[in-house]
């Protein structure tokens, strides 16, 4: 039979190191994680250029989920309140037994009832039907920098999905195209424009 070790995994590492960094290694036997980050949001720019040139301040259409404005993006019902989960009693983590070369022992991981808040919704908001967030259609203004060209991604901090439980918001990606021109021609940092000339204008020169 295996040795039989009723304890954390990491309670091993800590009594043989001595140390106190496994607290939040791997999200283990540390404060449970509180909320979830939003998704990462993608968009395509059109811009002229003149306004690579120069740079610009563009608006961007951009369909993205927000907090729900019914209950904030609490999940509940306005009037409502959350209370303790059952499952995890409150510490939005979970223990469990497993089978390893050391024998029996127990890894903690995030409650699957109330994924790691501690908390359970009682009555759900009837708006967003306990999912905390809503779908919108927004313009966001985005400062582009003089000397882009075609093929520019842009990294704009928290402007993509809300967080959900108190995460942070997401960041969106722009990705730039440049338009072409009806005169001028880019080439990297230069610009060229093709010119027709007559024969006498060749013969004779000409401004």
């Amino acid at each position: 039979a295996g040795a039989q070790f009723h304890g954390d995994i990491f309670d091993i590492f800590q009594s043989v190191f001595g140390g106190s960094g496994f607290g939040s290694f791997g999200g283990f036997g540390g404060q449970a994680s509180r909320g979830q980050q939003g998704e990462h949001l993608e968009a395509g720019v059109s811009i002229t250029l003149e306004q690579a040139r120069t740079g610009a301040e563009v608006e961007v259409d951009l369909d993205r989920m927000v907090d729900c404005d019914r209950c904030d993006g609490t999940r509940a019902e306005p009037g409502t309140e959350r209370v303790q989960c059952p499952t995890c009693a409150g510490a939005g983590q979970v223990r469990r037994q497993m089978q390893s070369l050391l024998g029996t022992v127990m890894t903690t991981g995030t409650c699957p009832t109330c994924h790691g808040s501690g908390q359970k919704i009682e009555v759900p908001c009837g708006k967003c039907m306990g999912s905390a967030r809503m779908k919108v259609r927004e313009k966001i203004t985005v400062n582009v920098p003089r000397g882009v060209d075609s093929g520019v991604r842009m990294r704009v901090p928290q402007q993509g999905n809300a967080g959900v439980d108190g995460g942070p918001n997401g960041d969106l990606y722009i990705y730039l195209n440049v338009l072409r021109h009806d005169l001028f021609r880019r080439e990297e940092d230069d610009l060229v424009y093709e010119l027709e000339v007559g024969l006498a204008q060749l013969a004779l020169g000409s401004s």
